[in-house]
């Protein structure tokens, strides 16, 4: 499988962790305040989504660079949020998945610049 195919894993289990995130957000709208404050609520409760997508947008064609900023996404996540301390499944469910993406998108970049420097080298 080609580099080109491969780097869509990342990019989908981040649309998917992305939409996991989005489903925690419903429960602003439980409850009895008004209808503009439950959309606040969802909006704020939204706030980690549009990160994740705001930075696989903004790094789409450098997955050094998306490695590393959700490689710090993933240890903001684990130290704000604690999920190291409310046990394996929470760190799991967080903050590990952020970690496998980073970590996806720097092992795709290298065997690249590899290959360029080949390609390089031979011409």
């Amino acid at each position: 499988m080609g580099k080109y195919r491969l780097i869509w894993i990342p990019r989908v289990i981040t649309i998917l962790y992305a939409l996991f995130l989005m489903l925690f957000s419903f429960d602003a709208f439980d409850g009895d305040s008004g209808v503009f404050l439950k959309f606040l609520g969802f909006m704020v409760h939204n706030l980690p989504t549009v990160l994740l997508i705001l930075i696989i947008i903004l790094t789409w064609n450098r997955p050094l660079i998306a490695g590393i900023l959700y490689l710090v996404t993933g240890l903001v996540f684990t130290i704000y949020l604690k999920t190291w301390a409310h046990g394996i499944e929470a760190f799991s469910f967080l903050s590990l998945p952020l970690f496998v993406v980073g970590g996806l998108f720097i092992a795709l970049y290298f065997p690249d610049r590899k290959r360029s420097k080949k390609v390089k080298e031979t011409v």
